[in-house]
């Protein structure tokens, strides 16, 4: 805790932040021109973009012509890379690298100069400051800018990863008005030289005060200066801070009152100016825990509510309701009069939201403070020379948790449901279960069923029963949390909408595509009577109806809904947001499946291209791009077009995806099915072995997934003349079909077509 009694020099000690100042004061090494025509990695440089404190950033071509792009390469200035840093840096790089989220630059591949510089190749953003770019919008486009950021970090602080270095030069704007973070977590990366490792990369005017005063960054870190980003598209002049290094360390211990330029405090919205303030306070257990807070704020501030950051008093929250209602409190003295009755009733309301919001913020900053002290943890002092991953930081909270929190059961459950969620996104499903099952048993027990909290956890664990392939369970679970919403918020809310979505998904899995078909027109039907269609989730539940409708065997009724859906996507996300990148492919998908094979041609490869450009070619989203298109241009007879976009699916998901991991799955189908048609059998296999060996590591053994796989076995197997075998296999297939989906199931169906044939080719001709 920064103690303001104290005078600043204590902090500034040998080895600290005076020390800090010294070193970044220092004339760097400098790469300089030396660097033009040079080749690193498969990269040459030939133009310079920008300097920074710590780095030179330069633009880029690939040498090797397999992509024709271009990249931002950054090289560190300031020191060479010592042996013993360089396995963390490619470490650090492979975690940094794994950032995949549309609003975060995407860091492609890093290295070493042969004269010791350490260097990253990025996603090269064309776009404007995002500072420079807010002074042609309305405040409400700021906010929205500045809250897709903060979905950005909460992507990266959910998976231990914090940015450290936030500022307008870093958050660029494109022409399509969506906002890029660049440099995320590469102040970090390009510090790990001896030369700067007291000295980490920072701009002062935008450092929080406890990187001023040399001690770790941390998620805090990170919402102090999503505060100053704030204030500082806002408008240019509500800051007061020195740019000045010494000047700003000094003045790191400052209330955030007196960084706030009082004159134009009061040309903006109080509430805007509350939202800054909380995060710019100077101690940081007293701002937002988590950018979430501050994204939630936002939104509170466009639709009228009241705002968290501007307390919780009566008076202020009765403003803000007679504000939202105007028209239908100035309808008649009775409306005021029943209004002013019920006065007592709801102050005793607020007083019990209040409590319970004190309570919350309280188990909450207990959540930051202990995953801040996973982060800390991971730092050099405290490592000692050992390695730390990503992973390896979950499970020692795992291990923290039940010895520092056994005493406080709501930031246990808090912290386990969180834990269980990444476990769940990384495919560790055994160990998200037994995770999310205990936070919600707390959760039950101690905030009750209906809570927020405890539905969140509810719905994780139906997610994570779906992702292991028990459908019956899942499908429980979804229906007790829809009852719960439809109970606790009624049936037009979007939250109970949503729930019933997610369960339609369910039925869509177990084939019941009637019902699953139902549930989602009547939920599309709500969203279109709300005017509620151009949203996230009207588009959701939109693009799940035409999924539906096209399995149930209908692409003709499901084509309109998929045009639609990219239509409205594009409206509102853009064309390059992944969302609209991916209902670009959905209609690829479908023409193909009508037999339109030259509109699905051009819809995939241009998903392909998109993937390529606005997610690099090692992306998992490339690579499902790439084998969507593959399968296109296999149905055409484009052999060998289709082999070469197999390949690089193939090749790019071995080397640069999880194991278990979708696009990795279908990147094996894909170039399976290219070797079926070309007539290689024998690798087809051997690649449909490949998978299956996968996929028996992550699935219950008749998940529907793995039936599909026996099934492409058994196709190859027959192939070769080994028809015993794959009727052996087929079989088996078959009655796991019958156990799992029933015997009227479409799936069952196929397959016994399958064996059925297969049995007529095994055996004896008669003779006539």
């Amino acid at each position: 805790m920064i103690n303001r009694s104290e005078k600043i020099l204590d902090f500034l000690q040998p080895g600290g932040a005076l020390e800090l100042a010294a070193q970044l004061q220092q004339q760097p090494q400098d790469p300089g021109s030396a660097l033009f025509g040079r080749v690193l990695g498969d990269y040459e440089i030939y133009a310079h973009i920008a300097d920074g404190g710590m780095s030179r950033v330069y633009q880029a071509r690939r040498v090797d012509g397999r992509f024709d792009r271009d990249v931002a390469v950054k090289v560190s200035v300031a020191g060479l890379l010592d042996e013993q840093f360089r396995d963390r840096f490619f470490q650090e790089q492979q975690i940094l690298a794994s950032l995949n989220h549309p609003a975060i630059a995407q860091l492609y591949d890093a290295g070493i100069a042969d004269e010791g510089w350490p260097y990253i190749v990025m996603e090269l953003v064309q776009g404007v400051p995002i500072d420079e770019y807010c002074k042609q919008i309305s405040i409400n486009a700021k906010i929205k800018l500045i809250q897709e950021i903060c979905s950005a970090l909460r992507f990266a602080h959910a998976r231990l990863v914090v940015h450290r270095d936030i500022k307008p030069a870093n958050v660029l704007v494109t022409e399509t008005g969506e906002p890029k973070l660049l440099d995320f977590g590469i102040a970090k990366l390009l510090t790990t030289s001896a030369a700067v490792t007291q000295a980490p990369s920072m701009t002062p005017v935008y450092a929080s005060p406890e990187q001023l005063l040399g001690l770790p960054a941390s998620v805090a870190s990170d919402v102090y200066q999503v505060g100053l980003l704030l204030a500082q598209v806002l408008d240019p002049k509500l800051l007061n801070r020195p740019t000045d290094l010494m000047a700003a360390i000094r003045a790191a211990s400052n209330d955030a009152a007196e960084i706030l330029n009082p004159q134009v405090k009061r040309s903006l919205p109080k509430e805007l100016v509350s939202i800054v303030e909380q995060c710019i306070r100077a101690e940081p257990e007293d701002r937002y825990t988590e950018v979430g807070e501050i994204q939630e704020d936002l939104d509170r501030y466009l639709r009228g509510f009241p705002v968290k950051a501007s307390g919780s008093s009566a008076a202020y929250k009765v403003r803000k309701f007679v504000r939202r209602n105007a028209v239908y409190l100035t309808t008649g003295a009775a409306a005021l009069t029943a209004f002013a009755l019920s006065g007592a009733w709801y102050l005793s309301e607020v007083n019990d939201a209040r409590n319970k919001a004190q309570f919350e913020a309280a188990t909450s900053r207990e959540v930051a403070d202990f995953l801040a002290g996973l982060f800390s943890s991971s730092s050099p002092e405290n490592l000692q020379g050992a390695d730390m991953t990503a992973k390896e930081l979950l499970d020692r909270g795992l291990d923290r948790i039940d010895e520092e929190l056994a005493d406080r059961p709501k930031v246990y459950a808090q912290l386990q449901s969180a834990l269980g969620k990444v476990y769940k996104e990384i495919g560790n499903y055994d160990t998200a279960e037994n995770l999310l099952s205990k936070a919600y048993a707390m959760q039950q027990r101690d905030l009750g069923e209906a809570h927020p909290s405890t539905l969140l956890t509810l719905m994780q664990r139906g997610s994570n029963a779906s992702l292991q392939g028990d459908l019956q369970e899942a499908e429980r679970i979804y229906r007790k949390a829809r009852d719960l919403y439809l109970e606790t918020l009624g049936p037009n809310h979007m939250d109970t909408l949503a729930a019933y979505g997610d369960l339609a998904i369910i039925y869509e899995h177990q084939g019941q595509h009637a019902a699953a078909k139902n549930i989602l027109q009547e939920v599309i039907d709500k969203y279109r009577a709300m005017d509620q269609m151009n949203t996230i989730e009207g588009i959701k539940a939109l693009t799940r109806l035409a999924v539906t409708s096209a399995q149930e065997g209908d692409p003709l009724e499901a084509i309109p809904k998929f045009e639609e859906a990219l239509q409205l996507s594009r409206q509102l996300l853009g064309p390059t947001h992944i969302r609209s990148i991916e209902a670009t492919n959905n209609l690829g998908v479908i023409y193909l499946q009508s037999g339109q094979l030259q509109k699905s041609l051009r819809y995939t490869e241009q998903t392909y291209k998109l993937a390529l450009k606005v997610y690099g070619d090692k992306h998992h989203y490339s690579v499902s791009a790439a084998a969507s298109h593959c399968d296109t241009l296999r149905q055409l007879g484009l052999l060998d077009e289709a082999r070469e976009a197999a390949e690089y699916a193939y090749t790019t998901a071995k080397a640069h995806l999880p194991r278990f991991h979708r696009a990795t799955n279908r990147a094996i189908v894909e170039l399976g099915h290219v070797e079926m048609a070309s007539g290689d059998y024998a690798r087809a296999e051997s690649l449909f072995l490949e998978l299956y060996q996968i996929e028996q590591e992550g699935f219950q053994p008749d998940h529907p997934f793995i039936i599909t796989t026996q099934l492409s076995i058994a196709s190859a197997i027959a192939a070769q003349d080994r028809v015993d075998e794959a009727i052996d296999l087929v079989s088996k297939a078959v009655a796991a079909l019958q156990r799992t989906q029933g015997p009227d199931h479409e799936k069952t169906l196929a397959a016994e077509k399958q064996l059925a044939e297969l049995l007529a080719v095994a055996q004896p001709q008669t003779k006539d």
